[in-house]
Formats: C-alpha cells, structure tokens, sequence
C-alpha cells in the first residue's frame, strides 16, 4: 500500500510538472506575433524633409510631382493646395520676370491659415497663401539669388523668418509680418561668417512674445554663433553661450 501510494504521488507530481510545462508553452506562444503581424503599420502621413513640421497638419511638397506643386496633410488626409501654374509669373519691381521652376519649401502657419512658400528660378521669391481666400501674395524677390528656406513661424502666425541668398553670395535673414506683407531686413548679411560658403543656419526658434527670432550660425569645425533679432528694436544680437 505504501508503495502505492508513493506511485500515485509520482504520477500526480509527474501529471502537474506537465501541465505546468504546457502552461507555460501556451503563455509564451500567446505572447509572440507572427512576423508579418510585427511588422510597424504605415503612419498616416510622413513629415517632410527636415523635419521643419512635426505637427499632424502640414505643409509639404510631394517628391513625386518634382516640386510642382505643395500639398497639405491633415492627419492622413491630402489636398493640393497650390501648383506652379497658379503662380504669378511677374512681380512689380522685377523687370526679368518669373521662371518659376519649381517650390523649394513650403512651411504651414501655427494657426494653420496661411502658407509660407519659396520657388526657385533665375528669381527666386517667397510668397505666401491665403488658405481662407486662397489668395497668393509675394512678397519678397532675390533677383539672380535664391530663396533657400523657410526657417520658422512666430508662435502667433504674424511673423515668418525666411533664409535668402541674393546675388552677393552672402546669406541674409528676412522677417515677413504675415498680416501687413511687410518685410524687415536683418542685419545678419553685415556678419563676416556670412560670406562662408559652408555656413548653414541652426536651431531657429522664436521666443513665446513671437518678436524675438533666435538662431545659430554653424560652420566645419568651429563653434557655431548664435544670434537673436528683435522685431521691436529692429536689432539683431549676438548671443553667448550657456555655460
């Protein structure tokens, strides 16, 4: 009798180590996805080059269509907002006229009303667009230069800061005022590392009044300059480091 019952209890502790395996098999093949599963679903949009727009809505220009056009993308939803053709093909005060060869960015306001845009040509110029009215206006013209970026809307949507480089060879910063379509010319152009062909500018960023437009200047193997412009003062400052 007492052999047998030792019998029945090795059978019973053999019995629980087996359920206890299968348990544990089952867990962990409940925990695993097939590979095809795994795999990261699709975003419903893709933010552009650069990455100048994080947000769900933005503005962008498809590669497919070779800078001929700016799209905007409302959380996977897509609209065309603006084509070449649509586009003036004279400013006053440029007597070549316009080539309009292709956008060569496109930056979404804050309030998500307005545009700001540059083409490229033998002029190149920025403009922006009316999302309301669908209203273009240009606004600034860099005859036999290029307008470069689009760097950064004021928090409130008034103020956009643009990147230019006229003729001169030397890389300017202009502010628009969006409501007045009125434009202030910084003094960034007058800074000698201007005039390096390698500079690019960094970190714009504006201060939460959205009258102050902060950025550095970085060049190959130096310390990169910061600078901030005030629209109030009209003055543009360098900035030393935190330390």
């Amino acid at each position: 009798m007492r052999v047998a019952g030792l019998m029945q209890r090795a059978t019973l502790e053999k019995d629980r180590r087996l359920s206890a395996t299968l348990l544990l098999i089952l867990l962990v093949n409940a925990g695993q996805t097939h590979p095809a599963e795994s795999a990261a679903s699709p975003a419903p949009y893709s933010v552009p080059a650069g990455g100048e727009n994080q947000r769900p809505t933005f503005a962008y220009i498809p590669e497919k269509d070779n800078g001929a056009s700016i799209s905007i993308n409302r959380i996977g939803s897509v609209e065309t907002v603006l084509s070449l053709k649509q586009l003036p093909t004279a400013i006053e005060g440029v007597a070549a006229g316009l080539a309009n060869e292709r956008f060569t960015a496109a930056l979404l306001s804050p309030d998500e009303h307005v545009v700001g845009f540059a083409v490229g040509g033998h002029v190149g110029w920025v403009g922006i667009l009316d999302l309301r009215t669908r209203s273009i206006f240009p606004i600034l013209a860099v005859a036999g230069g290029s307008a470069d970026r689009i760097l950064a809307w004021s928090p409130d949507s008034a103020f956009l800061a643009v990147a230019v480089t006229p003729a001169s060879g030397l890389m300017a910063i202009k502010i628009i005022d969006s409501p007045s379509r009125q434009v202030f010319a910084t003094a960034f152009n007058e800074t000698p590392e201007t005039h390096d062909p390698a500079a690019s500018i960094t970190d714009v960023s504006w201060d939460e009044s959205g009258t102050v437009f902060r950025f550095a200047l970085a060049r190959p193997r130096t310390r990169a300059m910061r600078f901030q412009y005030s629209i109030r003062n009209q003055e543009l400052l360098p900035l030393r480091d935190k330390r």
